[in-house]
């Protein structure tokens, strides 16, 4: 099983993302493709996304499902989604069958520089993808500072745990340090595809990377204006990984914290 994690430049307006798409995926070798988050209108917190949404919806789904269905690969698109709850910053996931899922951003950054709370309103479950064999967790950006959310996922089957992210320089930092940590914490290949370039006030670091399951930094895009990481994914490594550092096995699910504060 192979995935491509594709950093490349996202302008903001959803047409022509949809081109840098179709290229992506007649450049990749991946049977799966991530891309960042929002990346399919360029990250943007106005409230101008919604009537954009509204009007371009039926035919992002239209193109990226023929986009799936001709290439025979799985997409895993960062995007805006209308919903009866209001409007959420998704991966939207779609099979070359034609199946889609949804994975709707759970902490949603509102803070500093952020403002997604402007535009979005937070999901309130996680959502797994099984494919070939691997178990897929998703998550978006500032969710990677939860980490109980990674293990549920990890307790749960996930093999590979997924973040497309919006991330600028100033939280090059921080990334840096808590990817590696939850490949080790939870023996899973991590797989961080960001933003690169500069949209709106932004200035994104790129630092697309994937992680092995025992925290070993496998390829980096680091500044590439266009770069794609082709990751191999193994069982074998997996299974090694489970049994030199058996974080799993030894979770304490039973303990009783209320009686320690």
């Amino acid at each position: 099983m192979r995935v491509s994690l594709v950093q490349t430049l996202s302008a903001p307006e959803g047409g022509d993302n949809l081109a840098a798409i179709r290229s992506a995926v007649n450049e990749a070798k991946g049977d799966v493709l991530v891309f960042p988050e929002l990346f399919l209108t360029g990250y943007t917190t106005d409230t101008e996304i919604h009537e954009r949404t509204s009007d371009g919806h039926e035919r992002w789904r239209a193109q990226l499902k023929e986009i799936s269905a001709d290439s025979g690969k799985w997409l895993m698109i960062g995007a805006p989604y209308p919903t009866a709850k209001g409007l959420m910053n998704v991966i939207w996931v779609f099979s070359p069958e034609g199946d889609e899922k949804v994975y709707e951003k759970l902490h949603l950054a509102d803070f500093g520089v952020f403002n997604e709370a402007n535009a979005f309103v937070p999901g309130d479950s996680g959502c797994m993808v099984d494919i070939g064999g691997f178990r897929f967790g998703l998550s978006i950006c500032y969710d990677m500072f939860f980490p109980e959310l990674y293990r549920r996922y990890a307790l749960m089957g996930a093999d590979v745990l997924v973040c497309a992210s919006a991330s600028p320089m100033k939280s090059k930092g921080p990334f840096d340090k808590v990817l590696p940590a939850r490949a080790v914490e939870n023996t899973c290949y991590m797989l961080f595809v960001n933003h690169i370039g500069e949209q709106g006030s932004f200035e994104f670091f790129g630092g697309s990377r994937a992680i092995s399951p025992i925290g070993y930094e496998m390829s980096n895009c680091e500044d590439a204006t266009h770069c794609i990481i082709e990751v191999e994914l193994s069982r074998k490594e997996l299974e090694r990984a489970r049994e030199g550092r058996p974080t799993l096995r030894d979770h304490r699910g039973d303990l009783d914290w209320g009686s320690a504060v």
